[in-house]
């Protein structure tokens, strides 16, 4: 990542402090004020990644005609116009989460495999590097999204030098296409960043003015609380299709995410409400277990202590009886005792 950087950073041109022109053909070196398309000036690195880009996402999208057409350009061929129109094509009769999935599998197939690993060991989500990155998307993206800067943000209440300003995001600007914009840049970057690289990152365009604010550290919010996803078309400047065309397939494919959204809760609560079913009926079960085993060990219980004390009351019969043996025997002996005695009183003489 660090050589691709470098490379690009020979062709760029430099603007003021912490800022990078990119290429800007504009007399001001700045990008053209809302209503007019800024003009670039791009060089040879520039168009490669236009082309290794356009490639790898003219493979989800147009004819075999096309795409017989794009493997015969070299990638210095591109332009920026040409790859806008790929991603147009990568759209065309896909739903939200199938464009996502499109980006998400063309930015992992240019990078080597275990790269995602690699990134969490060297960049784990800390303060560092989230600035380190920040600084990094200056001059790596600017072919992309045009000049930007890095800026302080807070982030969980801690202020860090972790945020880039896109002055005038050049996709926005060449598309004028909300959907593109969320669809094929806001949320899959979010989340390749999120989920892949494991370093959160929050991306809030501004309609209105084209800018973007990138705040590296920051979790993103879901979809349903992201006000990005509320945007309606931008009816006057959309560029992927005719105006009706637009409208209606942006409000088809809102109602569509929307009904896809709706079933998938519902699934999930299905499915919640499977689980807690099992799970409750496996704990009546185990309940009735436990009152089982607590039936047999009471009555254990019960066995076991009519044993003992019909083992006491043996003891003590036993004792009793012998002690009744041993009174009854000392009475015999007295009363013979006492008879011979009078006897012999009485002058009587008993023969043995």
């Amino acid at each position: 990542m660090a050589a691709i950087a470098s490379l690009q950073a020979i062709h760029l041109k430099s603007g003021r402090r912490g800022s990078i022109r990119c290429g800007i053909a504009e007399p001001s070196g700045e990008p053209a004020p809302v209503g007019q398309k800024t003009r670039y000036n791009d060089g040879l690195a520039e168009r490669v990644f236009m082309g290794l880009f356009a490639r790898k996402m003219d493979k989800f999208g147009g004819s075999k005609k096309k795409k017989n057409e794009i493997k015969e350009k070299g990638l210095w061929d591109y332009d920026y116009e040409s790859f806008v129109e790929v991603s147009k094509r990568v759209m065309q009769g896909r739903n939200r989460s199938q464009q996502q999935e499109v980006v998400r599998e063309v930015l992992l197939s240019m990078l080597p495999p275990g790269a995602p690993e690699q990134f969490r060991k060297l960049f784990p989500p800390t303060k560092w590097a989230a600035e380190f990155n920040a600084a990094l998307t200056v001059p790596f993206f600017h072919w992309l999204v045009g000049p930007s800067q890095v800026i302080e943000v807070e982030v969980d209440g801690v202020k860090q030098r972790s945020g880039v300003r896109i002055k005038k995001c050049r996709y926005l600007e060449n598309s004028g296409c909300v959907g593109m914009c969320v669809n094929m840049c806001k949320i899959p970057t979010q989340d390749f960043f999120t989920n892949e690289f494991g370093l959160p990152l929050t991306m809030n365009p501004n309609f209105d003015d084209m800018s973007c604010e990138m705040i590296y550290g920051q979790v993103p919010p879901s979809f349903e609380d992201d006000p990005a996803t509320k945007q309606p078309c931008l009816a006057d400047i959309c560029t992927s299709y005719k105006l009706s065309d637009c409208i209606d397939l942006y409000n088809k494919r809102l109602a569509q995410d929307a009904e896809e959204e709706r079933i998938g809760r519902e699934e999930i609560e299905y499915k919640r409400l499977l689980k807690e079913r099992a799970s409750e009926k496996s704990e009546i079960e185990k309940e009735r277990q436990m009152h089982r085993l607590a039936g047999v060990l009471r009555e254990e219980r019960v066995q076991m202590k009519l044993s003992d004390a019909w083992l006491f009351l043996e003891e003590k019969l036993s004792e009793l009886e012998e002690s009744n043996r041993e009174e009854t025997k000392r009475g015999n002996e007295r009363y013979w005792r006492e008879s011979v005695a009078h006897l012999r009183v009485g002058g009587v003489s008993i023969c043995t």
